[in-house]
């Protein structure tokens, strides 16, 4: 065998043992989610090949909505939950890690709200007209789950009708994803 084939055989190989890790990847996650379907008494959607899988969690009257996608080429993998609620019920705040970029936009005079918390504000950035539902949000159980590391990169948008929360990350284990889970519940549980 001579060079050319060897590595030819070699790229077929890491190609190969890259699409079993991915497929084992992604039944694993399609069991997480049905896990957590089974314990919250809510309902997994199994996806397909164009179609994410679905995790829905009843909330009082409402239902939250989580999937996980792949990264690709332009985007990074993520974590997402969403609630929509019928009425208007939240405020409009974002919660963001406190990372460079934040430094500079308030650098340049966009303002965040101060929560009380000298530990919370340096770690995060809440942007919000609202300083009393940033002093709710910023409470020591919501502080204890934002320090695991997938939720480095959060991003959280509460809007009057909507709640969004993406993790910039997969979970790496089902404990993990039980704790992304966790937080949407407590976020939406201050203030619906």
């Amino acid at each position: 065998m001579d060079t050319g084939n060897f590595f030819i055989a070699l790229m077929l190989v890491v190609m190969i043992v890259f699409v079993i890790y991915a497929v084992t990847q992604s039944r694993a996650r399609d069991q997480w989610m049905e896990s957590a379907a089974q314990q919250r008494g809510g309902e997994f959607r199994k996806g397909s090949f164009f179609k994410l899988g679905e995790l829905l969690i009843p909330y009082k009257d409402e239902a939250i909505i989580f999937h996980m996608e792949p990264g690709s080429k332009h985007s990074s993998p993520k974590t997402v939950a969403i609630a929509n609620v019928k009425a208007p019920l939240m405020p409009t705040l974002r919660l963001v890690h406190n990372g460079l970029w934040q430094k500079m936009m308030e650098s340049f005079g966009q303002e965040r709200a101060q929560t009380g918390d000298e530990d919370f504000d340096n770690e995060w950035v809440i942007r919000s007209s609202d300083s009393l539902a940033a002093r709710k949000l910023a409470s020591p159980d919501l502080k204890a789950n934002l320090s695991d590391r997938i939720f480095r990169n959060l991003d959280l948008r509460l809007e009057p009708k909507q709640m969004k929360m993406v993790a910039l990350a997969i979970p790496s284990n089902e404990e993990q994803f039980n704790l992304f889970i966790d937080t949407a519940i407590l976020i939406l549980k201050k203030f619906i």
